[in-house]
């Protein structure tokens, strides 16, 4: 392996997408690569020319000589598509229970569950920050419980990424030095550049890359389905302004990605 990729997957971004268009064609080219649930250990960091994950800044800390990849979304959308995302897991909790109309459970999650205020400007968090390898060893993998369902828990119970090193200047250094960086409303582009860089590097061809629909999360109350676009819909001006400024740091840089 001449290089080593790293796709910074912080959640909700549309980063499956990606995964799932490329790892098909890795397979195919015998590139071999890392995409799991649970961070890498130092073989995979050193093993692999690809790695996938939601472990924030831990495979750059731990190991040098990584090209990083990096998309970003819009801060508000970002929170919606979340909150359809862990619904299924958080929907029978005694306080979501209580909560009649979607619309107010969301409100609810947004504004006041004390659960989940670690999830504001959680894009400038997995920049800043490493995922904690070590907590994982809590938790029984092998059990018959699905692997989904627990990687859920834990995203709800705020297992990704510390908050210590947050911050816009520590942001826009790191966005400076990522070898490719895009936004969900290029995503296109984002993908030609990752493209582009196994074309580069590895001297494979790669195919011409297919417009694909973005999987926005979406979740089911009473019959109706929700999307993420539904939900935005359905927020005040005053409550969307309000989710931005509750991101306000997210919302700094994804300016910053999308002007640069």
């Amino acid at each position: 392996m001449n290089k080593k990729l790293y796709f910074l997957h912080i959640p909700k971004t549309g980063g499956q997408t990606l995964i799932q268009t490329i790892v098909p064609i890795l397979d195919d080219n015998g590139i071999k690569y890392y995409k799991n649930t649970l961070p890498p250990h130092t073989e995979d960091l050193n093993n692999n020319a690809f790695l996938s994950g939601h472990f924030g800044t831990y495979p750059i800390d731990f190991l040098s000589g990584f090209d990083v990849a990096c998309i970003f979304r819009d801060p508000v959308e970002r929170s919606l598509s979340n909150f359809n995302y862990i619904y299924p897991v958080i929907k029978d909790r005694e306080e979501y229970l209580s909560i009649d109309s979607y619309l107010d459970k969301l409100r609810y999650y947004l504004f006041d569950d004390p659960n989940f205020i670690f999830h504001r400007n959680t894009q400038t968090r997995f920049l800043c920050n490493s995922a904690d390898p070590f907590i994982f060893k809590n938790y029984d993998w092998g059990s018959e419980t699905n692997r989904d369902t627990i990687a859920k828990n834990l995203m709800t119970k705020g297992w990704y990424v510390d908050n210590l090193k947050t911050n816009f200047d520590f942001a826009k250094k790191q966005i400076d030095s990522f070898e490719i960086v895009g936004t969900v409303d290029n995503h296109l582009k984002f993908m030609s550049d990752v493209y582009g860089w196994f074309e580069s590097k590895y001297a494979i061809k790669m195919p011409k890359i297919e417009e694909r629909i973005i999987n926005n999360s979406e979740s089911e109350h009473l019959g109706s389905i929700y999307t993420t676009k539904d939900l935005k819909k359905m927020l005040t001006k005053v409550e969307y302004n309000r989710v931005a400024e509750n991101n306000s740091l997210d919302c700094e840089v994804y300016e910053y990605v999308r002007k640069r």
